[in-house]
């Protein structure tokens, strides 16, 4: 677990705060293409598939990455859509994400030099009778992006429910 939050820490906010974990200064020693972690532990980033550049409300420019491969496409919904289709349950817990809000700025004034992954969804029933959209990863990145103005949100979602996601995404 501690391995899977300093991971997440890294490719979502970068070196600049990686300080803020519990891990010590050797553990946290890394390149640019490399990221030694423990002597278990390697992981190296082979590419980039997507690099995206969006347009805050106020004329900035945050930019955004994400791997559109064998299993994920790069999908785009209108913010106002997304708010409608998106599972209650995530789209409704405000506190959670008002708390992390500063670190999603943080990251994002930062992506000129370290791109904010793109967030992960996936389209279901789940538990409100109807389909809907739920997030893998990203709640906060998304809701920030909504918050600075953001009209049309780019996401990743498994090629088994593309079709769905863009039939959900068009209904009015």
């Amino acid at each position: 677990m501690c391995f899977r939050n300093l991971i997440s820490t890294l490719f979502s906010f970068g070196r600049h705060n990686t300080k803020s974990t519990n891990q010590t200064a050797e553990e946290l020693n890394y390149t640019n293409s490399k990221f030694p972690i423990s002597s278990i532990y390697n992981i190296r980033i082979q590419y980039i598939s997507i690099l995206l550049s969006i347009e805050l409300h106020t004329g900035k420019i945050v930019y955004m990455y994400g791997d559109e491969n064998e299993y994920f496409s790069l999908v785009w919904i209108s913010s106002k859509r997304l708010m409608e289709i998106w599972h209650p349950s995530q789209r409704d817990d405000h506190l959670t994400t008002r708390k992390k809000m500063p670190g999603a700025a943080a990251c994002f004034a930062q992506s000129e030099e370290w791109p904010v992954p793109l967030a992960n969804v996936s389209i279901g029933e789940y538990d409100i009778g109807k389909r809907s959209l739920k997030f893998n990863d990203g709640i906060t990145r998304t809701s920030w992006l909504i918050e600075n103005g953001v009209k049309c949100i780019p996401l990743l979602c498994s090629h088994d429910c593309v079709d769905e996601f863009r039939m959900l995404a068009a209904m009015p």
